[in-house]
């Protein structure tokens, strides 16, 4: 009677353990990317002067989608919309500070977005910390930007864009969340924290306009090529954000929560594994390391 309790419950196991690897194939080698097009003329991209959002508007003008540019910095907007544009689209661009996303701003991209065919929304404006730091030494004026920009600008965009999406019955949502949604985040608690917020109201929202023509996803990117991440050089791990966008776009309107780069994948589904107890330590240790490295260069920059 063991014997066949074990024997069975082996079984099970390798059979689950195949269907996981099954299913990695399929989502990330052979699942067919969507006909953006069948969902609008247009996509929102926020935070796209750099890193991810501009790899994304690039991409995605490439494959003749006209884009809306959502940022602060008037200068380095121009310039993403001329290179929008050289690939034979068209392209809006809304100066948006997202940590003071007040009734003007909002009112700016109400009405450059009122009468476009919006189908894809990508929020992607993110805030992070210069480089870890103990929560009681962070400036609170960091903190709380870091909430406005990584959470209350996906509610408040997502709030402005929505109701012409369930107007039409179709559309996607694609909220830049991150692997430090899932795992811990000491020293950089409040980022790892509004990722979390990200995941969390992603996943809620499809659960309730998913039955309504409308998909939400949420992307958890480790390390890329950008400003943010100070990474110079790309590797098998880290990719450019160019090739980061083009592995992301082939899971637009797909739901769920997902690493879009294949090696983000498995390093995600391995870390979300690992106990707390033991990741946490090891992150701890991370974030420690990096931090020192980042006083050293500030101390001998001053």
């Amino acid at each position: 009677m063991l014997g066949s309790i074990i024997y069975y419950t082996g079984l099970a196991l390798i059979l689950y353990k195949v269907a996981q690897a099954a299913e990695f194939l399929y989502v990330y080698f052979l699942r067919p990317a969507k006909d953006l097009k069948k969902l609008g003329d247009w996509t929102i991209v926020t935070g796209c002067t750099s890193g991810i959002g501009k790899g994304l508007a690039i991409e995605l003008a490439r494959k003749g989608q006209n884009i809306v540019l959502i940022s602060r910095n008037p200068d380095k907007l121009a310039a993403v919309k001329e290179e929008v544009e050289s690939h034979g689209v068209k392209a809006e661009v809304v100066v948006v500070d997202f940590s003071k996303f007040d009734e003007d701003a909002k009112k700016r991209v109400t009405d450059t977005c009122s009468s476009l065919n919006i189908g894809v929304l990508v929020n992607n404006a993110g805030l992070s910390y210069p480089y870890p730091q103990w929560f009681e030494d962070t400036e609170l004026e960091r903190v709380e930007n870091i909430c406005k920009v990584n959470c209350e600008s996906i509610v408040t965009m997502t709030k402005l864009i929505l109701p012409q999406m369930l107007a039409q019955k179709r559309g996607t949502v694609v909220n830049v969340s991150s692997i430090a949604g899932v795992i811990p985040s000491q020293l950089m608690v409040v980022y790892g924290a509004s990722k979390a917020f990200v995941n969390n109201f992603t996943d809620n929202m499809q659960l309730e306009c998913g039955h309504k023509g409308v998909t939400f996803t949420s992307h958890m990117p480790m390390f890329v090529v950008s400003a943010m991440s100070k990474i110079k050089r790309p590797s098998l791990t880290v990719p450019t954000a160019e090739a980061y966008a083009k592995a992301a776009i082939k899971h637009f309107g797909y739901p769920g929560t997902l690493s879009p780069f294949w090696s983000h994948s498995f390093y995600a589904g391995a870390l979300q594994q690992i106990p707390w107890l033991v990741s946490g330590p090891l992150v701890f240790s991370a974030h420690r390391k990096i931090r020192k490295k980042a006083l050293r260069k500030y101390k001998k920059d001053k």
